[in-house]
């Protein structure tokens, strides 16, 4: 009896799918926002600059003015289309409440989380 070539091609189906599936897995993983104590009170004056890569990759410019975080500006943001939303919306929201560990953009949260991280960076350069 002879067997018909698709239950032979059947198991290297599955065997590329369960491979491309686990590389999806592995190249989705989340830019995580690493937390450190910024209080603002600590910040000395100046212009910082800061930068974070992982998937998206972003260099900021935070300026403090009397112990008080009063502008950022997006420098560079490599990030798909879809994160660029997180462009302009991230730094307002950091601004207005004085903190760097603000919420994401839905649906661009590892531009977000990229912005946050770039300005922890050059935040912790303007600590006293």
């Amino acid at each position: 009896m002879r067997i018909p070539n698709v239950y032979i091609c059947m198991p290297n189906f599955m065997i590329l799918y369960c491979l491309t599936a686990l590389l999806v897995i592995a190249a989705c993983r989340p830019t995580l926002v690493y937390h450190s104590e910024i209080e603002t009170h600590q910040l000395k004056d100046g212009v910082y600059e800061g930068y974070f890569k992982h998937i998206n990759s972003a260099s900021v410019e935070v300026i403090i003015s009397e112990n008080q975080i009063t502008a950022i500006n997006i420098l560079t943001l490599e990030a798909s289309p879809i994160g660029l939303k997180a462009r302009d919306s991230i730094p307002a929201r950091i601004v207005k409440l004085q903190t760097p560990y603000v919420d994401a953009v839905s649906g661009a949260t590892s531009a977000s989380n990229t912005i946050i991280n770039a300005t922890v960076d050059a935040l912790r350069k303007a600590l006293y």
